[in-house]
């Protein structure tokens, strides 16, 4: 996931402006800017693709919804490049539709080790609001399963939900973990497998959550099912 409070993602050679793109049925487009942080050439190619959570993992799969342009452009060192972000034709979902957008470095030929290629990528979530909007609302379970402690988050809202930070505790505050930077997408689920740590000893019968969320902070006790 992208850093909470920054303003530009970057990504070892190159920095990409804004971090997160937010389109409607009346914004159908945005702009963006990448730097070259390197004194050498880069080139960088752009794809989309729509995004959706299954099994507390992100999923991704092709979409023609979404536009970026240029596809592929080269940086001269320290050079910079704007490129456009657009829906291809007008949405006004029920629920907030959700893409990434990917800007990945085009290794040169030859480039490394024969037959192995690093590349870098960064990768911008893109959001297309609904028509009427209703706010994130969380509900949690905690749960026993292959024996790990997970736990979820439910976005019963139709705007997705980032957490800034999940702290996870037990009453006695044996177990204390901090989850990082999470989206929830609108109307999914996420999960996460708790340090084994709170299963050391006893199961304990509930966890203490304090949340950082961007519409506020929340504490909430969750019951541990069995």
């Amino acid at each position: 996931m992208l850093a909470a409070l920054c303003t530009c993602a970057q990504a070892g050679s190159f920095v990409v402006t804004p971090v997160r793109v937010e389109l409607s049925g009346s914004v159908r487009s945005a702009v963006l800017t990448v730097a070259n942080s390197e004194d050498a050439l880069l080139t960088l190619q752009l794809r989309t693709v729509e995004w959706t959570q299954a099994e507390g993992r992100d999923v991704f799969a092709d979409s023609t919804e979404l536009l970026a342009t240029p596809a592929v452009f080269t940086l001269g060192p320290r050079g910079l490049q704007v490129f456009r972000v657009a829906l291809r034709k007008p949405k006004s979902p029920q629920i907030e539709a959700a893409y990434r957008l990917f800007v990945e470095e085009v290794p040169a030929a030859g480039a490394g080790v024969p037959g192995v290629q690093v590349a870098l990528r960064m990768s911008i979530p893109v959001f297309v609001a609904p028509a009427l909007v209703s706010s994130p609302g969380m509900t949690w379970d905690a749960r026993v399963s292959a024996n790990r402690l997970v736990l979820s988050a439910f976005n019963e809202g139709n705007t997705s939900a980032r957490l800034l930070g999940v702290n996870v505790s037990t009453r006695d505050a044996k177990a204390v973990e901090s989850l990082p930077l999470t989206y929830v997408l609108a109307r999914q689920r996420w999960s996460w497998a708790l340090s084994d740590l709170f299963l050391q000893g006893r199961t304990p019968d509930t966890l203490l959550l304090q949340v950082t969320a961007d519409e506020g902070n929340v504490d909430s006790a969750v019951t541990v099912n069995p």
